[in-house]
């Protein structure tokens, strides 16, 4: 809380970083570009921010989906309503992207084995 970045590719870096060490992978759940706030408000923000408002979400949250079946086939899914994400915003200059608000309250096991079987982490070897 209270960290700033003053570009989108910092953040993805710490983002990086912070998922290597705490077995956490958060995706874009939310998200305002530079170009659409900038028809709602006057003052001059960064284009290397890339993002207004940005809310990272952690993978087993996500989106509610609602189903259009009468679940007769059993569905897998690792997805547990984890409430865990990190809001940032940029700041009063327009230079930086703010953290605003963070809930690090994860509802499932954070294990390094669990972390890599997900998708985005599964790397082939040569």
């Amino acid at each position: 809380l209270g960290d700033a970045f003053s570009s989108y590719k910092e953040l993805e870096e710490r983002l990086e970083a912070h998922s290597k060490e705490s077995f956490v992978t958060y995706w874009r759940r939310d998200t305002r570009t530079v170009k659409g706030a900038h028809r709602k408000t006057s003052r001059p923000i960064s284009s290397d921010l890339l993002y207004y408002s940005l809310r990272l979400a952690c993978v087993f949250g996500g989106q509610k989906f609602s189903t259009r079946g009468q679940g007769k086939r059993t569905c897998q899914t690792l997805r547990s309503n984890c409430p865990a994400y990190i809001t940032l915003r940029a700041s009063k200059c327009g230079q930086k992207l703010e953290v605003i608000s963070v809930c690090n309250a994860h509802n499932h096991e954070l294990s390094e084995r669990l972390n890599k079987s997900l998708p985005q982490n599964r790397k082939l070897t040569p």
